[in-house]
């Protein structure tokens, strides 16, 4: 016996309580482990009301990651302390649509050495290495030089007012906005500090412009950690 995808959904939706939980994030609804007869099931409901199911072999971590929604699966289960990024997904959280899938150069990496950044930035860290950073443009994970992380960490915590402000204030410049961030991906080009001073003055604008970051307490927060968990962080609070 085999269930169209269709068929799948319906018989999901048909009793929800059969599934083992639920995960209620700010801007999707997930009812996880749903067995059925050829395997377990996630459902997925995006902020349009549009559904998706997520046929999983192992445990499935969901991060919300500001415009999307990350899905990685840890490798196995005596490794439910990991996640495997070669095999993850990314959907727009708006619409529901999956942009991409499959990060091989991220590979599997431990809960402990995860760390999200204002939902905008992740950054993978490891004992006496220097932390990696990844950002999301046009829907694929891209990894970006330790420098040009160095200023996006000074306007993470940015508010669409704020950025919209910016980008107005600053109508000549090549600059796009990539899941809050305000950056030219071509080549890598962003807001100066004396530029976001000058806006923040002539607008009157309330953003913490921070002047420039202290490495070493930002060393101490970018570190592995001892919880087998992935850690959720804010710039405004560093």
């Amino acid at each position: 016996m085999k269930l169209t995808e269709k068929e799948i959904r319906a018989v999901i939706k048909a009793d929800l309580s059969k599934c083992k939980s639920v995960f209620n994030g700010q801007k999707v609804k997930i009812h996880k482990g749903f067995k059925l007869f050829d395997g377990q099931y996630d459902l997925i409901i995006f902020k349009n009301g549009t559904n998706v199911i997520n046929k999983v072999t192992n445990h499935t971590t969901y991060i919300e990651f500001g415009d999307y929604l990350i899905s990685a699966s840890s490798p196995s289960i005596k490794e439910s302390d990991a996640l495997d990024f070669s095999t993850c997904h990314i959907y727009n959280i708006s619409t529901g649509i999956e942009l991409s899938k499959g990060y091989s150069y991220l590979g599997t990496q431990k809960k402990s050495n995860l760390i999200i950044v204002d939902s905008r930035i992740l950054v993978t860290v490891a004992e006496k290495s220097v932390p990696k950073f990844y950002i999301v443009v046009n829907g694929q994970f891209e990894e970006i030089e330790t420098s040009l992380a160095e200023h996006l960490l000074n306007i993470a915590d940015f508010t669409k007012e704020n950025v919209a402000s910016l980008l107005k204030f600053y109508p000549d410049e090549d600059w796009e906005v990539h899941n809050g961030l305000v950056i030219n991906p071509s080549c890598g080009y962003l807001p100066g500090q004396i530029q976001l001073e000058m806006w923040k003055r002539a607008r009157h604008v309330n953003a913490n412009i921070k002047k420039g970051i202290n490495p070493e307490k930002l060393l101490s927060v970018l570190a592995p950690s001892t919880r087998p968990s992935i850690r959720y962080i804010s710039m405004a609070n560093i």
